[in-house]
């Protein structure tokens, strides 16, 4: 706000008298914020390629929205719950916004963000998994089929909560998880990329090639011993 009304001073200074018309008022705070790249503190640059991209979106940045009232509201998904950061003139500004709450907050920003919204959705199991063990997840699966880059590397604008390395290692060691749990999503895929082919896929049921019936054959029935051999 330093910055709005120091830029108009400068346009009372000069002679631009706005006689306190509001529209007219509102109008400047616009091409000052346009005329700083969406600035909206004295000496806040914003950096464009931090910010993560939606090409889906009119914004062009994730969560960030037309406004009902004019400008672009910021919105986060906090615990599975939309929240309203804030209206501003800019979507640049208000995708700066969003950044620096989930920064501030210790929240996953950019592809991270996403690929945790995607397991969400996928697997209704991790919907209230804690945050540590969806990273995690995340950081196995894009491993296990090649996007570690996409998610972690240069250019993809994803900032980890605090205790993490730069490609979603976590620095400190989780504690085991108590009681009996299902195979995570990254342990499923190894094992389908592992698991041998299942024995009535080679013709065989119940241990016994196709064409005998396991209710009937006893072992040396002649043929069928030799059928087993």
């Amino acid at each position: 706000m330093a910055l709005i009304f120091s830029q108009l001073n400068g346009q009372f200074a000069h002679g631009h008298d706005m006689g306190l018309n509001v529209a007219a008022i509102k109008q400047a705070i616009q091409d000052i914020y346009r005329a700083n790249d969406g600035r909206g503190k004295l000496g806040e640059e914003i950096d464009v390629g931090l910010l993560h991209r939606d090409p889906k979106l009119k914004s062009g940045f994730k969560g960030v929205l037309v406004h009902s009232s004019g400008g672009w509201r910021a919105e986060a998904l906090v615990d599975g719950c939309t929240k309203l950061l804030g209206v501003a003139p800019t979507a640049t500004e208000a995708a700066w916004e969003r950044r620096q709450f989930y920064i501030t907050n210790g929240l996953p920003y950019g592809e991270l963000e996403t690929q945790i919204e995607e397991l969400r959705k996928q697997y209704p199991s991790y919907a209230t998994a804690p945050l540590e063990v969806l990273i995690e997840e995340v950081r196995k699966h894009a491993e296990i089929v090649g996007l570690t880059q996409q998610t972690f590397g240069p250019g993809s604008a994803t900032v980890l909560p605090p205790g993490y390395d730069e490609v979603g290692n976590r620095i400190v060691a989780l504690p085991a998880a108590p009681g009996p749990q299902s195979p995570s999503i990254s342990a499923q895929l190894r094992l389908a990329a592992t698991e041998p082919p299942k024995i009535e896929a080679l013709g065989f049921k119940n241990g016994l090639p196709a064409h005998l019936d396991p209710a009937t054959w006893t072992p040396g029935a002649g043929a069928a011993d030799d059928d087993l051999e």
